[in-house]
């Protein structure tokens, strides 16, 4: 299925699921949370995003947010992909609990991710000093688990299965799981 009839159709059921639900009664809570070990790919290796997210409930079966990421470090040993990094992600997503009522809940999230990198790749006999600065877009899908730890704290833990690059240099889809990720979301 091309990617923009994807994004059309997960656009189509998250305006059908909103309106579903629209006037619940926790609809309107916003919230901030912290996640650990989303991947993104820096030319062709996978490396771990550290970020945050900010949070809004449509109704207890939907959130909608922004998620932030950034990357900056180095690399060593002689089989790295590279001496540097720097990378930034905004990744606006949309999140269907399935269960919400229930203290653990399966979920699954839509996200369009926007990254940026600047990596200095390693010296080589015949590219002494080579950079690259890039930017790309993904449509990620990922399933998760959420744990509610009372009424206003919830521990995550997700693993994405696919990866669809819409723009940038190379575009590549990647389909499994992969990117496992835990975090914690925090509402107000």
């Amino acid at each position: 299925m091309h990617p923009s009839r994807i994004i059309a159709l997960s656009a189509l059921c998250f305006v059908l699921a909103v309106h579903a639900g629209y006037s619940q009664k926790s609809a309107g809570r916003v919230g901030i949370g912290i996640n650990v070990g989303e991947t993104v790919s820096i030319g062709l290796a996978p490396v771990p995003m550290y970020g945050a997210s900010f949070i809004y409930v449509v109704t207890p079966s939907i959130y909608t947010g922004v998620q932030l990421g950034l990357l900056s470090g180095s690399a060593s040993g002689d089989d790295k992909v590279f001496d540097r990094v720097t990378a930034f992600e905004v990744s606006p997503y949309a999140k269907i609990l399935f269960t919400p009522a229930k203290e653990l809940s399966p979920f699954f999230k839509l996200n369009i991710a926007f990254i940026n990198y600047n990596a200095k790749l390693p010296a080589t006999n015949s590219d002494p000093e080579s950079e690259r600065n890039e930017s790309y877009s993904s449509l990620w899908g990922t399933f998760g688990l959420s744990y509610a730890l009372g009424k206003n704290v919830q521990v995550i833990g997700q693993v994405r299965f696919f990866d669809i690059g819409m723009s940038g240099k190379g575009k590549i889809s990647q389909f499994g799981l992969g990117a496992p990720a835990v975090g914690i979301e925090v509402f107000f």
